[in-house]
């Protein structure tokens, strides 16, 4: 068992104290069982991409696409999970999307991106997919003034992502076989979580809701 702090406010420790002597029950416990339903709650969940279809495993579709979340691999030593995938059977595209509420070493995210991208057929073939044409990565970043800059400084880096903003959510809305971008940028409101919503690129891909990246 792990010591830690919780600071509350005068209503709840008051309410905790009347409860805990209610109950005939340390406050101590009580907090550990709040604690434990709160995790519960959220681990019960499905972790909702909203824009490339609707929760965990649950090949959902929006705009022609058909995605899934939370997939795995493990190819020859190279092993992870990608956020979210989504496959285009007109165009036969394999998208690959990271999602990041921060940035912190852009060239081990970029790297470990370019890995995904690299097996994709690998990471398609398990979901039944057919074998895709092209491959491209898609990173959803959380919108904020530091994420920017920190892109605008290493635009180099970032080259590689054609399509980005409007044109990016333009491209997903109508996916064209012969404009195939070399990587999609989008900047999102995403809670300040690993569990975000990456799905809501293709969702909200329609221009008339695009956000000027």
């Amino acid at each position: 068992m792990r010591k830690t702090s919780v600071y509350l406010t005068d209503d709840e420790a008051e309410g905790l104290r009347r409860v805990a002597a209610r109950d005939g029950r340390p406050q101590a416990e009580l907090i550990r069982e709040g604690v434990r339903m709160v995790i519960s709650e959220i681990e019960a969940q499905p972790r909702s991409f909203r824009s490339l279809g609707a929760g965990r495993g649950g090949g959902g579709k929006a705009a022609g696409w058909t995605s899934e979340v939370e997939v795995s691999f493990n190819w020859y030593g190279d092993r992870g999970r990608c956020d979210a995938v989504a496959f285009h059977p007109g165009t036969r595209t394999l998208l690959i999307v990271e999602a990041k509420t921060r940035l912190g070493d852009v060239q081990d995210l970029l790297g470990r991106l370019d890995v995904k991208v690299r097996l994709g057929h690998q990471i398609a073939r398990p979901l039944g997919w057919p074998e895709p044409a092209h491959v491209i990565p898609c990173l959803v970043i959380a919108e904020g003034r530091t994420a920017r800059r920190i892109v605008a400084s290493h635009a180099a880096l970032f080259a590689r992502f054609t399509h980005r903003g409007r044109a990016a959510r333009r491209w997903l809305a109508d996916p064209d076989s012969e404009e195939v971008p070399g990587g999609l940028l989008v900047f999102e409101s995403l809670p300040d979580s690993h569990r975000v919503s990456a799905k809501r690129v293709i969702r909200k891909a329609r221009p008339s809701n695009a956000q000027q990246a």
